[in-house]
């Protein structure tokens, strides 16, 4: 996710208690400031097979609709039933024509 954008931090109305003036976090001393994918941090997943690949990105990808700082940017649950990912993985059927 890389930092939150200055004006995610900027609005909110206690965000002087967890980020200084940089927007970088005081608590915690986690760098924030490389810009790293779902895809980069995630070891759990890999797999060789190109099958297991597809699908461990198509995941990765629905994970990222969700994993966002401002809240206008993520999916809502709606919007989320359509992703091929989760229709795979609940049995639905993409219906003919569509």
């Amino acid at each position: 996710m890389g930092p939150p954008p200055p004006e995610f931090v900027a609005r909110g109305s206690h965000s002087s208690k967890f980020f200084n003036e940089q927007g970088e976090f005081n608590a915690l001393k986690i760098d924030t400031s490389k810009r790293l994918s779902l895809a980069d941090l995630e070891t759990s997943l890999e797999n060789e097979e190109d099958s297991d690949k597809a699908d461990r990105d198509l995941f990765l990808k629905f994970m990222g609709k969700m994993l966002q700082w401002d809240p206008k940017d993520r999916h809502t649950a709606r919007q989320l039933l359509t992703d091929e990912w989760l229709r795979k993985h609940a049995g639905y059927k993409k219906p003919e024509g569509g």
